[in-house]
């Protein structure tokens, strides 16, 4: 499994910027036996929120159930499903389409949800509950992303030759931090950004899939310790997962010690900001001698405007409408 900067060991499926595409395919499967095919949407990881590429999905494994159409009544119980040799296989067996009536499947990963997600499951809605995602970068060490896929309303007649066909969602955001100083002797003690939930309820309904309920306001802090040099290419914190949600302002801080000297903090706002599920933020910061640090939306800036601090949507090129100052 790929890392980011070692951080975070985030199991995600996600389409977005410069995104590739593979496909697991049925092969050799018998008459009305059952068998997926998973989309797998990667992306590098320096553009965008997922790391699930081709080589760690082929290698993988999931949990999948089913359950006849509109019901909750399960027609194949929770089950984990791998990669074996050319075809994804259940581990308990062979499982056959009815003979009549469609299924609506919901599989997941990893196959043991993480502790901070607790698992629902309605008629054809899917959901889960999130509890007490960590706010620190401490925390957030080797912690990985649930996601889910849901394919509602399949049949022999339609899938039993193709295969069901299984595009993973993820529902989180993440964001990165990635800093730049102009001169040497400065320490990085800590990033924070504050107001961030980090407990709430999701539910897929379809083009209606999404948050509610977002509670336990607190505050995301990155702590570090690290020695910055100038003339080097910029240091990169994360990525840390995150629940989707929106800031109107979004308040940042950052605190650093130049060499002989006491901790200073900038702080301030972004102004509206929305983290989107499936969207990586990436927050730039160059840290200068006078310690001015300008926030500038990098789609209206012009040519000659030096940029200090930059929070860039990279998925799909998107970028926010925000211009703000942190000043000390």
């Amino acid at each position: 499994m790929k890392l980011w900067n070692g951080h975070i060991s985030l199991l995600l499926l996600a389409a977005g910027l410069l995104a590739g595409a593979c496909t697991r395919e049925p092969v050799g499967q018998e008459a009305g036996e059952i068998r997926f095919r998973v989309l797998n949407e990667w992306q590098d990881v320096t553009k965008g929120a997922s790391i699930y590429d081709g080589g760690t999905m082929s290698s993988g494994s999931f949990k999948a159930a089913a359950y006849e159409h509109g019901t909750t009544n399960a027609y194949i119980s929770p089950t984990t499903v791998s990669w074996v040799s050319s075809a994804w296989e259940f581990a308990d067996g062979k499982h056959y389409w009815p003979a009549s009536g469609s299924l609506d499947f919901h599989a997941w990963m990893p196959a043991t949800p993480p502790s901070y997600i607790e698992q629902s499951y309605s008629a054809g809605h899917p959901g889960f509950t999130c509890t007490a995602l960590p706010l620190t970068s401490a925390g957030q060490e080797g912690l990985q992303e649930y996601v889910y896929a849901f394919a509602a309303d399949k049949s022999k007649a339609g899938s039993g030759a193709s295969g069901v066909s299984l595009n993973f969602q993820h529902p989180f955001a993440t964001i990165s931090f990635r800093i730049a100083v102009q001169h040497t002797g400065i320490t990085l003690n800590n990033i924070t950004i504050s107001g961030v939930n980090n407990n709430g309820s999701y539910s897929h309904n379809g083009g209606g899939s999404g948050w509610s309920s977002l509670s336990s306001s607190g505050n995301f802090v990155g702590s570090y310790s690290l020695d910055l040099d100038a003339g080097v290419a910029p240091y990169v914190m994360g990525p840390y997962l995150v629940i989707p949600q929106g800031f109107t302002p979004q308040n940042i801080s950052v605190t650093y010690t130049p060499d002989g000297g006491s901790a200073i903090t900038k702080s301030g706002n972004i102004g509206s900001l929305t983290w989107v599920a499936g969207h990586h933020y990436q927050y730039t910061f160059l840290l200068k001698m006078n310690f001015t640090v300008t926030v500038t939306d990098l789609e209206t800036a012009q040519p000659n405007v030096t940029t200090d601090v930059t929070v860039t949507d990279l998925e799909n090129g998107g970028y926010q409408d925000y211009t703000r100052y942190i000043t000390p």
